[in-house]
């Protein structure tokens, strides 16, 4: 996520309401902020990303760091609070794919962690990666990020589910028992990563709500909003755009002339990149997704062609990225 990009409001207003209830008035969680308080409750309402952060960091100041504030808030994310990126999550056919649609729309939940997957024998740990946010709200954001998930999990399921290990970094606190009844196992802690560890079986599991036609549009609607969002400023939009001419032309930049095109190294538009919550392989994988849509609702159009077109070196590669991507083959 950018740090000058908007989002919806609505998280901070769980916010708000989280500190009203306890003993931190709105008027004073927002002093400090150009903010109003009616500026936040209208149903489209956007708020700048620093200034919420810099809400969060008041918030958290005043009610205390405490160990496991942030999983009291995190509680309160249900899947229907984020909107189409929730109930994309919701439609879809398995948790895997659920949790990969997640990521690859990850700007439109409320997160300011790096999530990823890493697949490890017959488990995939989900890390969670705070070194983007400020170290004062890192316990508190990761804490709120693993509550919200455990949260979705559950009602992905519509039951308690219970992950085969949990991995935070923070010291351990004097009580557990949060920790313990969100996620029912015992926690670890002073670990290198904040992980959450999900058995294959549960991630190739048939979710309960699955619909391919709801999968599908949610999904669109994602499509379309992130696209909006990401008409900004910065330097992933100028990469965009020079993806896309490059998919014009016929033929993708590398990393090393796309980089010195913008009179950077490849280390320093690695590094801005970053900084901006994405990567120059991440923004081919969207850019490529996004364009074999419409090429593929393209009347005459060969696998063959629309693979040259993508950038890849053959139809098979292109049928690979497709089922990642969507669960599915073209046909």
């Amino acid at each position: 996520m950018s740090p000058t990009s908007l989002r919806p409001a609505l998280s901070a207003r769980l916010l708000l309401e989280f500190a009203a209830e306890r003993g931190l008035p709105m008027r004073e969680a927002l002093s400090g902020l150009d903010l109003e308080p009616a500026s936040l409750m209208a149903p489209d309402a956007r708020i700048d990303s620093g200034v919420e952060l810099d809400l969060i960091a008041g918030v958290v100041r005043r009610l205390g760091d405490s160990p496991g504030l942030g999983l009291e808030l995190g509680q309160r994310y249900h899947l229907t609070a984020y909107g189409f990126w929730g109930f994309a999550l919701l439609s879809s056919p398995t948790l895997r794919a659920a949790l990969e649609t997640g990521l690859r729309y990850l700007d439109l939940s409320y997160s300011y962690l790096r999530v990823r997957l890493r697949d490890q024998d017959e488990h995939t740990w989900l890390i969670f990666d705070a070194d983007a946010v400020p170290a004062a709200l890192r316990r508190f954001l990761l804490e709120r990020d693993i509550a919200a998930l455990a949260v979705i999990l559950r009602e992905l399921f519509a039951t308690q589910v219970r992950p085969s290990a949990l991995r935070l970094t923070q010291p351990a606190p004097p009580d557990l028992r949060p920790y313990r009844r969100l996620f029912g196992i015992e926690p670890q802690f002073n670990c290198p990563e904040t992980a959450v560890l999900l058995p294959k079986l549960l991630l190739d599991a048939p979710l309960p709500q699955a619909n391919p036609l709801a999968a599908q549009l949610c999904e669109n609607q994602c499509r379309q909003l992130l696209a909006e969002r990401r008409q900004r400023g910065g330097l992933a939009a100028q990469v965009r755009d020079r993806l896309l001419r490059g998919v014009g032309s016929g033929r993708l930049p590398d990393m090393d002339s796309l980089a010195a095109e913008l009179n950077l190294s490849s280390r320093s538009l690695r590094r801005h990149l970053d900084a901006e919550g994405s990567s120059y392989r991440a923004l081919i994988d969207e850019l490529r997704q996004t364009l074999a849509e419409e090429l593929l609702a393209t009347p005459g159009l060969k696998l063959d062609e629309i693979a040259a077109r993508l950038g890849y070196s053959e139809a098979a590669s292109f049928l690979h990225a497709r089922k990642r991507w969507r669960q599915a083959t073209p046909a």
